[in-house]
């Protein structure tokens, strides 16, 4: 593959947050980036980024030696992480979706190690806290879901990349991610909306009665943010989130004012009004002065706008 183009940002995944990682980059007047991934929806990709196909792959990231030659013959500086198992996958096959993750994430720490990389961003969850209140990035999680354990693993995986390495890592645990999915993906809180807006349904299955919405631009605005921060320590992990909770009865007075429609929702049942707990984000803010640009309302309206 001699002569290829040199690119020197390699994102792993063409979903929802890969896509508009690409994107931010790009509006950044930077084109200077490969999309890599299994599966990949060019139309998506054409529509949100305007990436071009010579700076997408189609390729299955989990064989180290294949990773390993598209970052040599690329010129792959940083990697950002955007692929990964998402709650379905875990519901349905967990022992298969944590496998899968895990092979993953070993190739491309494998494939780091055997190339220069100067920085990695892992996309994390929130998911790793469990049920603890204490959410603070200090304090060692305690996750009880399988997809929790898993994202736990990949980040001391990847703690262990910068201990043994000369590669900065840089961890970011998010709250749910919401925009314009990709056909047939995205965790379950941005797909309700995107069917919702998409196919002008009256009924959304499940909607939580609070929870967090993470506009994607906010968390793709603040990864590129760590890829050009000189000054990153050798290892962090920082929460994102939105800094607020918005409630299910906001969210569907927004749908139905931008549908036309008398969308009906039902309450998940397991949820603990009296647990939502905002994720404390005090870490991003003030040390590297984050500040959410998006609410639910313009997060909505942007969806809405995709499919329009």
């Amino acid at each position: 593959m001699n002569g290829e183009l040199k690119l020197s940002t390699l994102i792993i995944g063409a979903g929802l947050i890969g896509v508009h990682i690409a994107k931010e980059i790009k509006e950044r007047g930077n084109e200077d980036y490969l999309i890599l991934a299994h599966k990949v929806d060019f139309n998506y990709i054409k529509k949100i980024s305007n990436t071009s196909e010579s700076q997408v792959i189609e390729h299955d990231a989990s064989n180290s030696e294949n990773l390993s030659r598209i970052i040599k013959d690329h010129g792959i500086q940083n990697i950002i992480i955007a692929a990964g198992s998402l709650h379905p996958a875990f519901k349905k096959h967990p022992g298969a979706a944590i496998l899968n993750e895990s092979r993953l994430m070993l190739s491309i720490f494998a494939a780091c190690n055997k190339s220069k990389i100067n920085k990695v961003v892992y996309i994390s969850t929130l998911g790793v806290y469990g049920t603890s209140s204490e959410r603070d990035e200090e304090t060692f999680p305690l996750p009880v879901s399988p997809y929790g354990f898993t994202k736990l693993y990949n980040e001391q995986v990847f703690e262990s990349l910068a201990k043994e390495t000369e590669t900065t890592v840089v961890v970011i645990r998010s709250t749910g991610t919401i925009g314009p999915n990709p056909e047939g993906s995205g965790n379950w809180m941005s797909t309700g909306l995107n069917n919702i807006l998409k196919l002008k349904k009256n009924t959304i299955p499940t909607l939580s009665r609070e929870a967090e919405y993470l506009d994607v631009r906010d968390l793709s605005s603040f990864v590129i943010d760590r890829i050009h921060d000189k000054n990153s320590p050798k290892f962090d992990v920082i929460n994102l989130g939105p800094g607020y909770t918005a409630y299910a009865n906001e969210i569907i007075a927004e749908l139905r004012e931008l549908t036309g429609q008398s969308i009906k929702y039902t309450e998940e049942k397991f949820q603990d009004h009296n647990s939502v707990v905002t994720l404390p984000i005090k870490k991003a803010k003030e040390k590297y002065r984050y500040s959410p640009k998006y609410n639910i309302k313009q997060t909505l309206s942007y969806i809405s706008d995709f499919y329009d």
